[in-house]
């Protein structure tokens, strides 16, 4: 809130710091120090990189904002390195369910309810923090977008590299890493090919489940009521896509379009 409301990037990294240091052994807060620390001057985000690295070995994501810095200073034999060493990595996850679901608690808990806002008090919580995390997260995935664009897909090695990212990107746990892998597979995959035509009913389909559950969602008549079963569910699943399979399953919709 510090960062999104008050727009003091700083003071929400020294927060973020506060955070990690009284629970050190949580790479999620590590995470959001990091993206916090890229926000704000004079804050240098190499060694929360480091320290995440050691925690979370097989995230991906802790590579792309190194990924962005070297791009920034042209390093290309940089970029191809740090390229290929987010191919090797199995998932991409950013800690999503777990951010959101703390950050609305603490968030319901440390501030009256609002006399005249159209939501609930946990319901504009839930809303509050999506919003947040959402304007958080999406940059860090612009390198990717970058080094696996069309015009640069053309040599070999740099083709090898971002199918090994696509692949992991599909494994992360939140819908905007996911989007971001199917869109590099969609850009690899040959013209009016049988993988082509596989990866579009993939990005359909996701698509359709996150605006289906959406709709589930904003359509509960008991809104603060049905927020509290969504903290549960974000605690519980790892993945955002899960907590919307979860949805679609009790609201009794198809999974599929």
């Amino acid at each position: 809130m510090t960062w999104a409301v008050d727009r003091a990037p700083a003071q929400a990294a020294a927060l973020a710091e506060q955070a990690a240091a009284r629970e050190p052994e949580r790479p999620d807060l590590i995470w959001l120090h990091l993206r916090l620390c890229t926000q704000a001057p004079n804050c240098r985000p190499a060694p929360l990189e480091a320290r995440l690295k050691r925690m979370a070995p097989d995230n991906g994501a802790v590579w792309l904002s190194v990924l962005g810095r070297m791009q920034a200073e042209g390093d290309e034999r940089a970029v191809e390195q740090i390229l290929a060493a987010m191919a090797r990595a199995p998932r991409f996850d950013v800690y999503w369910n777990t951010l959101l679901w703390r950050g609305a608690a603490s968030l319901h808990a440390s501030r009256p309810p609002p006399r005249s806002a159209p939501a609930a008090p946990l319901t504009a919580a839930l809303n509050d923090v999506t919003g947040w995390l959402s304007r958080l997260t999406t940059p860090v995935f612009e390198p990717v977008n970058e080094a696996c664009g069309a015009a640069r897909l053309r040599a070999p090695a740099r083709r090898a590299s971002c199918a090994g990212i696509a692949e992991a990107l599909q494994h992360s746990d939140t819908y905007i890493a996911e989007g971001v892998g199917l869109g590099v597979a969609q850009r690899l995959a040959s013209a009016g090919s049988g993988d082509g035509a596989e990866i579009e009913r993939r990005i359909e389909t996701l698509a359709y489940r996150n605006r289906t559950a959406g709709a589930v969602i904003a359509g509960q008549v008991e809104r603060e009521k049905f927020s509290q079963e969504m903290l549960e569910l974000l605690r519980r699943l790892r993945r955002e896509q899960d907590v919307s399979l979860a949805i679609l399953r009790w609201a009794g919709e198809p999974l599929d379009p």
